[in-house]
């Protein structure tokens, strides 16, 4: 093991230790599988030059695709010349620069130190098979970790959390091992859609509660001592499996197991797409030179990297709108909820004393086991296929809509407003389209793990770009084709014959054959 090995392993044992009393048979190499199950992992490729392991944030790149790792990128390199003359349409474009194209692993951000397998790390320490972290540090077997997050094992898409263990989908948890879609809660053990809670276990859909196992609030010696037990047993099982219960393992509800119970019929909400609509004409003015519309034409141009957003309908009959985004693509379908059925089967509660056995309990919470797919907090108006809501406006087919309004087809958008077909998550971007894992970037196109960038299309680990296309691994360029300034005048000449190309392709397809993802391996 290396040094950076051996400490986030002293990391994770001290973590364990919190929650089980314990620490663990097993290093965290040893549960490795475990750690990586439910969130996205890191894979792996070779560098093109040089052989040596590069770890990618995301799988959206074509197979035959050439990769590097940031550290072999010489940033202050200028782009061999150009000639603009030779360059009479896009395929003359594509194999004019195709030699260009490597993707980027191993990339480090900011002030990241001790960083290994690992992708996408923004001021960040100590950091191991791991992607998209940022201003964290001891996080292992992770991804989607943000704001000041540590101490965090085999976890995904969160903020502000700490000492957590197998978690994924939180805000503001601390100490908490196998808990899913919770907020604002510490000491969790084994608990789904939880907020406000406090030394909770096993328990589903519950809200400001203490000292509850099994759904069922406890005095609270009975609930520590019941807690010791079922602690012990569960480090002992992990001992024995190095694995878990899991918290989706769950059959259909039986026949009859509403009975009793009611949930309010949710009736259908005002919507229209109007609004996003008129955004996207916006939006395709900007950065295409033609109004496009309506969306439900070139929704097969903007899904091929969002995760799609079903619907499922709940044991009480409502419709519910889920995501195959992070958990909710492992839950059984016949147990989602909507959120005003969570607190109504939040009601339900397990018997349980001192002599309950963990396996008993988690045999008997098939009766509790419903996952709310449908999360609403906030001002939200005017929004359809939107599973998670925060605070957002006018959006439609985006699994996580937080502080954004004006948009559609996105699979994580937070602070954006007008984006459209872009995946996993963009943050604080406006008027683009197909814009993957991007942050800060304006009237712009297919970028992709890009920050800080506007008016550009097809670029691919860029920062500080300002009118530029089909740059790969550069920084703070103008007028820009293929990492090779050409001024104004030529590259406006360029970007027309660009844009009336793409404009001809969306008019008679509804879709284009370029892709940022696929550029790389085109032709290959």
């Amino acid at each position: 093991m290396s040094p950076l090995s051996d400490e986030l392993n002293r990391s994770f044992q001290t973590t364990y230790q919190l929650i089980f009393g314990r620490e663990s048979k097993h290093s965290l190499e040893g549960l490795q599988d475990y750690m990586l199950q439910y969130h996205y992992p890191t894979s792996r490729r070779a560098s093109a030059l040089s052989g040596k392991t590069v770890a990618i944030a995301a799988e959206r790149y074509a197979p035959n695709a050439r990769f590097i790792s940031q550290d072999e990128i010489d940033f202050s390199k200028k782009g061999a010349p150009l000639s603009i003359n030779d360059i009479k349409d896009i395929d003359s474009l594509y194999f004019t620069l195709s030699e260009r194209f490597y993707y980027a692993g191993n990339k480090m951000f900011g002030n990241t130190q001790e960083a290994e397998y690992s992708d996408n790390c923004t001021d960040s320490f100590k950091v191991e098979n791991s992607h998209s972290v940022v201003q964290s540090k001891n996080v292992a077997y992770s991804s989607y970790v943000r704001d000041a997050s540590e101490h965090v094992f085999g976890s995904g898409v969160f903020i502000r959390s700490k000492f957590l263990i197998k978690v994924l989908g939180a805000a503001d948890l601390v100490r908490s091992f196998e808990t899913y879609f919770s907020t604002n809660n510490s000491d969790l053990f084994f608990c789904f859609f939880c907020h406000g809670c406090a030394h909770t276990m096993f328990s589903f859909n519950q809200r400001s509660k203490r000292y509850c196992i099994g759904n069922r609030e406890l005095p609270k010696d009975q609930y520590f001592a019941l807690r010791a037990k079922l602690v012990a047993e569960a480090a002992d099982y992990i001992d024995q499996h190095q694995k878990f219960y899991s918290i989706f393992d769950y059959a259909p509800p039986a026949s009859g197991a509403m009975a009793g119970l009611s949930a309010p019929q949710k009736a259908p909400l005002p919507f229209s797409l109007s609004p996003m609509d008129d955004a996207f004409k916006l939006t395709t003015k900007l950065v295409l030179g033609k109004e496009f519309g309506p969306l439900s034409k070139f929704e097969k141009f903007l899904s091929h990297h969002v995760a799609s957003v079903q619907s499922a309908s709940s044991p009480f009959g409502n419709e519910v709108p889920y995501s195959e985004y992070f958990w909710a693509r492992h839950a059984p379908k016949t147990r989602l909820i909507n959120q005003e059925e969570a607190y109504v089967l939040g009601q339900q509660v397990l018997q349980c004393d001192e002599r309950t056995a963990l396996s008993d309990l988690a045999r008997r919470m098939s009766s509790i086991a419903f996952y709310c797919a449908d999360f609403n907090e906030g001002d939200n108006v005017n929004f359809a296929l939107t599973p998670t809501r925060y605070f957002c406006a006018d959006v439609y087919h985006i699994a996580d809509a937080t502080y954004t309004k004006k948009s559609a087809y996105c699979t994580h958008a937070t602070r954006c407003e007008a984006v459209f077909g872009c995946g996993i998550l963009i943050t604080n971007c406006k008027f683009c389209i197909r814009c993957h894992d991007c942050m800060d970037c304006t009237a712009s196109m297919d970028l992709d793990s890009c920050k800080s960038c506007s008016n550009s299309m097809f670029c691919h680990n860029c920062e500080n770009l300002e009118n530029c296309m089909f740059c790969f691994n550069t920084k703070s360029l103008r007028y820009a084709i293929g990492n090779v300034e050409v001024g104004r005048e030529k590259f406006m000449q360029i970007k027309q014959m660009v844009q009336a190309e793409l404009v001809r392709q969306l008019e008679k397809e509804g879709d284009i054959k370029l892709d940022v993802c696929a550029l790389g391996g085109r032709g290959r």
